[in-house]
């Protein structure tokens, strides 16, 4: 595990997670569940990941979360930070590609702390 801080808190929200093999939304998942996180899968598009139910929202999570990790296209994203917000989720993380300015000014204005990078290779 790399010695990112954000790596030591253990509820991740995980927009973009995917059953579809060799996605980023599905390595991400499975190598964070594999190292021991609670990760909740956010997508409407599947009912359940890797055996695990998916919420088609951020606010239906039942736990608290501690990092949303955005694997989705910005425009996608940009909706989802409302949920960020209705969780009271104040970190962001935005793999490659799921970044824009209209999202990075939003998360800002909301007073989210954003991170960017693979978190692959940044350490899960």
């Amino acid at each position: 595990m790399g010695n990112h801080k954000w790596f030591e808190m253990k509820r991740w929200a995980i927009v973009g997670a995917s059953n579809k093999a060799g996605s980023y939304g599905s390595k991400i998942y499975k190598r964070m569940k594999s190292q021991g996180y609670t990760v909740y899968p956010v997508t409407p598009i599947y009912d359940e990941i890797d055996g695990d139910r998916t919420y088609g929202h951020m606010e239906e999570i039942d736990g608290d979360v501690d990092v949303a990790l955005f694997v989705v296209n910005p425009r996608i994203g940009i909706q989802a930070l409302q949920g960020c917000k209705g969780k009271c989720v104040n970190k962001l993380w935005l793999q490659p590609g799921s970044e824009s300015v209209e999202l990075l000014e939003l998360a800002e204005s909301m007073g989210i702390e954003i991170q960017e990078g693979c978190v692959l290779v940044l350490g899960i």
